[in-house]
């Protein structure tokens, strides 16, 4: 698999370092003052901190390791901890929306957030369907992907990458660019105004992905 391009693995170094040292570091109890008496104190305990764990939940659909795969590397490349992916689901009947032959990523969502494993640090759902969600003045608004803001759990969908794509490999790449923007989402990162920002609001195209290389 072509790695990922170099703009695309640029990111915030010091941001990469902080949570690099959550996810592998240690952290040292402070140790008390001596006591006068000789007896020799404890030695102060070492809390090794556990990894943060961004679980990945392929839903339905068809088999999408290689875009996995892919995503896995664009966490990497922007967000310390590690990637779990969990088998693949059935897509939640209660989430298909009949008059347009798609799912509710609204309900996506709802449905993650009940499956959510005690010791994730992050959910991401993953499917090849198509989904939808509500973008007043729209009912039924088709979305690459949908999160819930400074929340545990984040959806994502593969088919609008496609679209007006030059290949597998181009609707990949912006797959991996979409994670990196839901993620941030959970995180707290709102749409960013500046042109070429993985956060950049995509204002109902793809297209906004194929300029995008870094986080601001």
């Amino acid at each position: 698999m072509r790695a990922l391009p170099q703009a695309f693995r640029r990111s915030l170094q010091l941001l990469l370092l902080g949570w690099a040292a959550l996810s592998l570091g240690c952290r040292v109890e402070p140790a008390t003052r001596p006591a006068a008496s000789p007896t020799a104190r404890p030695r102060p305990s070492v809390t090794p901190f556990v990894a943060r764990r961004y679980y990945i939940q392929p839903l339905g659909g068809t088999e999408m390791e290689a875009d996995i795969a892919y995503a896995r590397q664009a966490l990497a490349a922007f967000y310390a901890g590690e990637v779990i992916v969990l088998p693949r689901q059935p897509m939640p009947q209660s989430a298909f929306y009949p008059p347009r032959s798609r799912y509710r990523a609204d309900i996506l969502l709802d449905w993650l957030r009940t499956r959510r494993p005690e010791d994730s640090f992050r959910l991401i759902g993953v499917t090849t369907l198509d989904f939808s969600t509500t973008n007043p003045p729209h009912r039924d608004w088709g979305v690459m992907g949908l999160a819930d803001m400074s929340g545990t759990v984040c959806v994502l969908s593969s088919f609008r990458c496609r679209l007006r794509s030059t290949g597998i490999e181009h609707a990949r790449i912006r797959f991996g660019k979409v994670i990196v923007h839901e993620v941030g989402h959970t995180l707290g990162l709102p749409h960013c105004p500046t042109v070429g920002c993985l956060m950049e609001d995509a204002q109902g195209t793809v297209l906004t992905t194929d300029r995008e290389s870094d986080l601001c």
